[in-house]
């Protein structure tokens, strides 16, 4: 198997390092450039930040002069993104472009980088322009995830099994932040986080590095800026709580979250890979196939707060039976009241899923990505072998320290009949 994650390591300066991987395996170059900064505190506005890709967005789209620039280059391509990884909000900046350009057009797509990038940093006018287009955008996706009963389950499962915590606020931020947005915070907002985070660049293509100190050099910096160091939520015992809400609309949902400490940093969490896997596969198999009570059920561990969540798409009369169900399920994991074939084609199923990463550029940045950022890195036959070593044993004795940490009820349409 290709090495597909040994990528050069340059270092541009203190507060960043490019990675490059040189292939003739794809016919584009992928760029990608992560600004990630920490929450400072509960109060935060998430907002502040998740409106800024929509901004940038906009104002690419009527920069008729970048967008000329991008089709005279083979149609090459820029994308703002955001994410919340933990306690940080992450900021990207997303492009590609043919590997049939030559070196003076390679320099010239570095230059639209940089001018995308700089840009709106120098020029408030940029978010004031594109705010209310874009804040009434968010407000929408924000109202989407209260109205979409899937959507809807996993924003409270979440708030409520970290309540009072950062790990606990919604990515995108809530509906009454918005009314103390301003072109000028948000304008800030981005000043400091392309200011102050420590920097991590990525390149895959067939030439050079065409990102260089002079392209870093043009990026201000603050004194507040320091690499990253990532903190992870504990894992404390609390009294879970139920919520049951009635929208009486749409399908019903059955959630329970779990708080574990099986983070990416984990020593054990190939083991909690393994036995979310397993027991995606028993609920699957118990409560879809065999009993024939849901449309929908499978189980999720997140790797930057170890929360484990399950999530079933059923008629709110079955909640009762599903939760028996799914009690039942966990006490044969925990009793090792499985076949080893089970287990084995659960292993051959996240190896299977891993496997493409291989022929994906941007998959192969995003996993880079994420163990340089919890300080994990695995090349993917050392990820494969830790998987394939996880016994019986093992996963009993992870799967006994998990914590309950709430039950959603989601009733629907069904509910009122």
């Amino acid at each position: 198997m290709e090495r597909c994650l040994e990528f050069d390591s340059h270092s541009l300066s203190d507060r960043a390092t490019i990675r490059h991987q040189k292939t003739d395996q794809f016919t584009f170059s992928y760029i990608r450039i992560y600004f990630p900064i920490e929450i400072a505190n509960i109060k935060e506005l998430c907002v502040e930040s998740a409106i800024i890709p929509g901004i940038l967005a906009d104002q690419l789209k009527n920069n008729k002069h970048i967008i000329h620039e991008l089709d005279s280059l083979y149609g090459a391509s820029l994308e703002f993104k955001f994410q919340k990884l933990g306690k940080y909000l992450v900021l990207s900046l997303e492009g590609s472009y043919a590997n049939i350009l030559d070196s003076k057009a390679s320099q010239k797509y570095m230059q639209i980088l940089q001018k995308a990038l700089l840009d709106p940093f120098y020029k408030e006018k940029y978010f004031s322009d594109s705010f209310e287009k874009s804040i009434r955008s968010l407000h929408l996706n924000i109202i989407a995830h209260k109205e979409n009963n899937y959507l809807r389950l996993n924003y409270l499962l979440i708030k409520n099994a970290f309540p009072k915590s950062i790990f606990g606020r919604f990515y995108l931020g809530e509906e009454e932040d918005l009314c103390d947005l301003r072109p000028s915070t948000v304008y800030s907002k981005y000043q400091k986080i392309i200011s102050d985070s420590y920097i991590y660049i990525f390149q895959i293509s067939n030439s050079n590095i065409i990102l260089n100190k002079t392209f870093l050099n043009n990026i201000p910096k603050s004194s507040h800026c320091t690499k990253n160091n990532f903190v992870f939520s504990e894992v404390n015992r609390l009294d879970f709580k139920t919520i049951v809400e009635k929208p009486y609309k749409g399908p019903s949902f059955l959630g329970l979250a779990f708080r574990t400490p099986y983070t990416y940093k984990n020593p054990n969490y190939y083991v909690a890979l393994v036995f979310n896997k397993l027991l995606d596969y028993l609920l699957h198999l118990k409560i879809r196939n065999e009993k024939g009570l849901a449309y929908y059920a499978g189980c999720e561990l997140t790797k930057h707060d170890g929360l484990w969540c399950i999530r079933i798409g059923t008629k709110a009369k079955n909640f009762k039976c599903v939760k028996k169900i799914i009690n039942s399920i966990l006490h044969a994991v925990i009793s090792e009241d499985y076949t080893d074939s089970e287990l084995a084609k659960c292993k051959e199923g996240i190896i299977n899923s891993i496997y493409s990463v291989i022929d994906s550029p941007t998959l192969r940045i995003a996993f880079l990505f994420d163990g340089l950022f919890f300080d994990n890195v695995n090349e993917l036959e050392d990820f494969f072998q830790k998987i394939k070593s996880v016994r019986k044993e093992d996963i009993t004795k992870i799967a006994s320290l998990i914590l309950i940490a709430s039950i959603v009820e989601i009733v629907g349409a069904d509910g009122n009949k």
